[in-house]
Protein backbone atom coordinates (compact mmCIF):
# COMPACT_ATOMS: atom_id res chain seq x y z
CA UNK A 1 0.00 0.00 0.00
CA UNK A 2 0.99 3.45 -0.80
CA UNK A 3 2.57 5.47 2.23
CA UNK A 4 2.07 9.45 1.55
CA UNK A 5 3.27 11.85 4.09
CA UNK A 6 2.02 15.41 4.51
CA UNK A 7 4.72 18.09 5.91
CA UNK A 8 6.49 21.51 6.71
CA UNK A 9 10.18 20.84 5.52
CA UNK A 10 11.37 22.90 8.31
CA UNK A 11 9.47 20.92 11.03
CA UNK A 12 11.63 18.74 13.50
CA UNK A 13 9.14 15.86 13.56
CA UNK A 14 9.12 16.20 10.06
CA UNK A 15 12.87 15.50 9.45
CA UNK A 16 12.36 12.53 11.99
CA UNK A 17 9.68 11.27 10.29
CA UNK A 18 11.35 11.41 6.86
CA UNK A 19 14.54 10.01 8.17
CA UNK A 20 12.68 6.97 9.49
CA UNK A 21 10.79 5.94 6.42
CA UNK A 22 13.78 6.31 4.25
CA UNK A 23 15.50 3.95 6.75
CA UNK A 24 12.98 1.24 6.77
CA UNK A 25 13.16 1.13 2.96
CA UNK A 26 9.60 1.61 2.12
CA UNK A 27 8.47 3.56 -0.92
CA UNK A 28 6.69 7.09 -0.27
CA UNK A 29 5.24 9.83 -1.43
CA UNK A 30 6.34 13.35 0.05
CA UNK A 31 3.86 16.40 -0.10
CA UNK A 32 5.13 19.70 1.02
CA UNK A 33 1.44 20.81 2.17
CA UNK A 34 2.78 24.48 1.70
CA UNK A 35 3.49 24.30 -1.73
CA UNK A 36 0.53 22.13 -2.44
CA UNK A 37 -1.97 22.54 0.90
CA UNK A 38 -3.98 19.43 1.88
CA UNK A 39 -7.26 19.63 0.80
CA UNK A 40 -10.10 19.41 3.23
CA UNK A 41 -11.70 17.02 2.33
CA UNK A 42 -8.83 14.95 2.11
CA UNK A 43 -8.07 15.96 6.00
CA UNK A 44 -11.64 14.69 6.79
CA UNK A 45 -11.60 11.54 4.91
CA UNK A 46 -8.29 10.72 6.50
CA UNK A 47 -8.61 11.78 9.55
CA UNK A 48 -12.61 13.27 10.24
CA UNK A 49 -11.86 16.59 11.53
CA UNK A 50 -14.00 19.53 11.63
CA UNK A 51 -11.25 22.10 11.65
CA UNK A 52 -8.50 20.84 9.71
CA UNK A 53 -6.42 24.10 10.10
CA UNK A 54 -6.03 22.99 13.88
CA UNK A 55 -4.12 19.94 12.78
CA UNK A 56 -0.92 18.99 13.58
CA UNK A 57 2.06 17.47 11.67
CA UNK A 58 3.29 15.63 9.71
CA UNK A 59 0.40 13.61 8.88
CA UNK A 60 1.78 9.96 7.27
CA UNK A 61 -1.06 8.27 5.48
CA UNK A 62 -1.41 4.34 4.01
CA UNK A 63 -4.37 3.22 2.02
CA UNK A 64 -7.37 4.80 3.91
CA UNK A 65 -5.76 4.78 7.60
CA UNK A 66 -3.72 8.03 8.66
CA UNK A 67 -1.83 9.24 11.65
CA UNK A 68 -0.62 12.56 12.97
CA UNK A 69 3.46 11.41 13.58
CA UNK A 70 3.69 13.61 16.22
CA UNK A 71 6.08 11.93 18.13
CA UNK A 72 7.98 10.19 15.42
CA UNK A 73 7.53 7.10 17.22
CA UNK A 74 4.07 6.69 16.29
CA UNK A 75 5.53 6.12 12.86
CA UNK A 76 5.76 2.41 13.77
CA UNK A 77 1.72 2.42 14.19
CA UNK A 78 1.59 2.88 10.53
CA UNK A 79 4.56 0.68 9.33
CA UNK A 80 3.73 -2.25 11.66
CA UNK A 81 0.29 -3.06 9.69
CA UNK A 82 -0.49 -4.88 6.52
Amino acid sequence: MKITIYQKPTCTTYRQVYAALKDSGVEFENVDHYVAPIPTLTLIELLMVTHPDLIQRPIVAKGARAILARPADRLKEILDKD
